[in-house]
């Protein structure tokens, strides 16, 4: 029997570390991942979910995402730190290469990947603080070469690795991330390059998490005022030189 998406994501939060999580079978439906703190919405399915590659020029090559053609990643659901983290990550799969065989002409690819409409929903009890959003790859790029990254954050490299992060608000809705490389080649007049360059970019991982915090029950938010408040007297008292008590 095929559960449908609501059943499905629920079917996951009991099994997330060893299942991947997709709404790509939901059409335009809502999609939910159900974790022990946050629910994850997607409110259109697999429609929150764009991706773009293309390439210009013969010497260039790209792997990723068609536009338009309603592709979904698979998500590795993420709840560690008893619940403080919670989201998902997955293997963007992304990289482009231009230049190196010689073939005349201005080579580029590009590729693009963004979730929109996304909403990290707090389960009773807690609150989302913020939402981290991560993303790691190569970079690498010679002669007039050049391959730029659209990321969160400020990039941090380790040779041609990077990885980048940023924290945004709870209420962001859309989380976007994109590359490119450039190369042109020219034969000069003795038949040797006049201009040459090779780039290469790629995203092998990403993820997006909810920084959670627990939120005190009513009942224990007024015993936590109310003791705030019998200190708050019996130090007054104290600096008044009266009985504490």
């Amino acid at each position: 029997m095929m559960l449908q998406p609501a059943t499905a994501a629920l079917a996951l939060s009991a099994s997330f570390a060893a299942h991947a999580f997709s709404c790509a079978p939901t059409g335009n439906l809502e999609c939910r991942l159900e974790l022990s703190t946050v629910s994850i919405v997607f409110d259109a399915g697999v429609y929150n979910f764009n991706g773009d590659s293309q390439f210009n020029g013969s010497d260039s090559s790209v792997t990723g995402y068609a536009a338009g053609t309603g592709q979904f990643p698979e998500l590795i659901a993420v709840d560690s730190a008893g619940g403080r983290r919670a989201g998902f990550s997955f293997a963007p799969a992304m990289a482009a290469g231009v230049g190196g065989s010689g073939i005349s002409g201005n080579h580029e690819a590009t590729a693009s990947f963004s979730f929109d409409n996304l909403q990290f929903i707090a389960r009773p009890g807690y609150r989302v603080d913020g939402v981290e959003f991560s993303v790691s790859g190569y970079r690498s790029q010679v002669g007039n070469g050049w391959a730029w990254i659209g990321v969160p954050g400020i990039p941090v490299y380790n040779g041609d690795r990077f990885s980048a992060s940023h924290v945004y608000a709870p209420d962001t809705a859309s989380y976007a991330a994109s590359f490119g490389a450039s190369a042109t080649y020219l034969e000069g007049e003795d038949g040797t390059a006049a201009a040459y360059g090779t780039a290469s970019v790629a995203f092998t991982a990403a993820s997006l998490v909810a920084r959670v915090s627990a939120v005190p029950e009513p009942p224990a938010l007024a015993l936590w005022l109310a003791g705030g408040a019998l200190l708050a007297a019996a130090g007054w008292r104290r600096r008044r030189g009266g009985p504490a008590a």
